[in-house]
Formats: structure tokens, sequence, C-alpha cells
């Protein structure tokens, strides 16, 4: 899976309200990339 697929269907996840380790647990991701994740999330959220 390309990265910008995974980071979409991330966001979409968090959006419909999963937890991030459900998420991490769902996308078979490590802790520190859901980490990652999770702050690219918050950062684009806080440019808006």
């Amino acid at each position: 899976m390309l990265r910008e697929q995974r980071d979409a269907l991330i966001i979409e996840a968090k959006a419909d309200g999963h937890t991030w380790p459900e998420i991490a647990t769902a996308c078979g991701l490590s802790r520190a990339m859901t980490i990652r994740a999770a702050q690219k999330h918050e950062q684009a959220k806080n440019r808006k």
C-alpha cells in the first residue's frame, strides 16, 4: 500500500472516531509509525 493511501485511510479512521491503537493494529503499523501518523494528523489539523 502506498504511503499516501495509508495516511488517507488513517485520517479517515481517526475521523470516524477510532483510537490510534485500534488504527495501528488494523494497519499493522508499529507503535512508532502510528505516533508519527498521529503527529502529522495533528499538525495538518492545526494548519487549517
